[in-house]
């Protein structure tokens, strides 16, 4: 199910992040339960000293993202399946 990156086991997709000027494209594991976004997010916007309101942002836009990949998934399953 993975695309090619990382190891075996892994589903890794890329997430584009966006907040006021910054921008960055993240590689996430899809596959691993403790990955969290809303972790994650805290600490970027730690790391970056970004504005507190990013956590929210950048955190709702990775929940965004692997929704849509897994929609995507499930779209293509159903066609397949006719």
């Amino acid at each position: 199910m993975g695309n090619g990156l990382g190891l075996p086991g892994e589903n890794i997709i890329w997430i584009k992040l966006e907040f006021g000027d910054y921008e960055e494209e993240i590689s996430w594991d899809v596959s691993n339960p403790e990955n969290c976004p809303t972790l994650f997010a805290h600490s970027l916007v730690n790391e970056l000293n970004l504005d507190q309101n990013a956590i929210f942002v950048i955190s709702h836009q990775i929940n965004q993202q692997i929704k849509s990949h897994f929609t995507a998934i499930a779209t293509n399953f159903a066609k397949s399946c006719r």
